[in-house]
């Protein structure tokens, strides 16, 4: 039972930390561009997210499909990690020496509140 609670507890600072630094980053509001195809159309498969104002951005990081890797013919990486984000390697590395890979799956419930975005693996 405590260590329900201080488990629950935990999660919720990770959770409130990921807010913070993608909510109320210093950087700016957290935006994001769709890739669009060769017709002009707006197309899911790629999705950039980052902070400030296009042109003059921080990037945060990538959501990435497997269409966006057949869209290029090139090699799919492996089915069972798309879709997935690749997060820029500062933030990366601040939440890695923060809370080790257990940010992880906070990370991937505050996107898909947030965005409807539902990875399987983060890089």
């Amino acid at each position: 039972m405590k260590f329900e609670i201080q488990k629950k507890k935990l999660d919720d600072i990770m959770y409130n930390y990921i807010v913070d630094l993608f909510e109320k980053n210093e950087h700016g509001e957290l935006s994001y561009n769709y890739f669009y195809d060769n017709e002009g159309n707006e197309r899911d498969w790629q999705i950039n997210f980052y902070f400030g104002d296009y042109g003059n951005e921080y990037e945060a990081f990538v959501w990435e499909t497997n269409e966006i890797f057949e869209f290029w013919d090139i090699n799919v990486p492996s089915k069972a990690e798309l879709p997935r984000v690749l997060m820029e390697e500062k933030i990366m590395n601040i939440l890695d020496a923060m809370f080790n890979d257990m940010w992880k799956p906070i990370f991937k419930r505050w996107l898909k509140e947030n965005y409807g975005l539902d990875p399987k693996s983060i890089i």
